[in-house]
């Protein structure tokens, strides 16, 4: 993990720097495409309450598209069972045309083309989403990119719990100035 270790300063320096996790995941995709054979990088929020999980941020290499916004519903069972993977493990690999695993397929937007990373992203109250690296098609992760996964889990979930938390103020103050402007 030594050889990670400046990279894991910058993510975590990028991870700070911004408050919008569009702009940091968009960074930090920059800084992982230098060593990882990457096409995007995607962060989705899972809401238990609602069942849902959406896409929260999206981080693409070079000129490729963007993902659109994906919201999708989550069962009962499909929640158990992702909630079940994740208790046994934090993160996971699924090579390349190879089937995503069940557990994971409510937080994959899209079948992979190439290998796909995959981490379970929480906070101090539980999971709160997915970290998910996208190799480009021609290319494979190594068995050595999974503690660099593991060790990504940490930023990328502050990041996501401070875009909750700045998503939660947003909601407050819309609604004090609704009832400012009934007044």
């Amino acid at each position: 993990m030594e050889r990670y270790a400046g990279l894991l300063l910058d993510v975590w320096r990028a991870a700070c720097r911004h408050i919008d996790i569009h702009r940091s995941t968009r960074d930090i995709t920059a800084l992982l495409a230098q060593r990882l054979p990457l096409e995007r990088v995607v962060v989705r929020r899972l809401d238990a309450r609602r069942a849902v999980i959406e896409t929260a941020a999206d981080g693409v290499v070079g000129e490729g598209a963007a993902f659109e916004p994906a919201r999708n519903a989550c069962g009962p069972e499909e929640l158990r069972r992702l909630l079940a993977h994740w208790t046994v493990r934090r993160a996971a690999r699924v090579s390349a045309g190879g089937p995503v695993p069940t557990a994971l397929v409510p937080i994959v937007p899209l079948p992979p083309a190439g290998d796909l990373l995959a981490g379970r992203l929480e906070s101090e109250t539980g999971p709160t989403g997915a970290l998910l690296l996208f190799a480009r098609p021609d290319e494979a992760f190594s068995p050595q990119h999974l503690p660099l996964l593991d060790a990504l889990l940490e930023p990328f979930s502050a990041a996501l719990e401070n875009d909750r938390r700045l998503n939660e103020v947003r909601a407050l103050r819309e609604a004090a100035e609704a009832d400012r402007q009934s007044l």
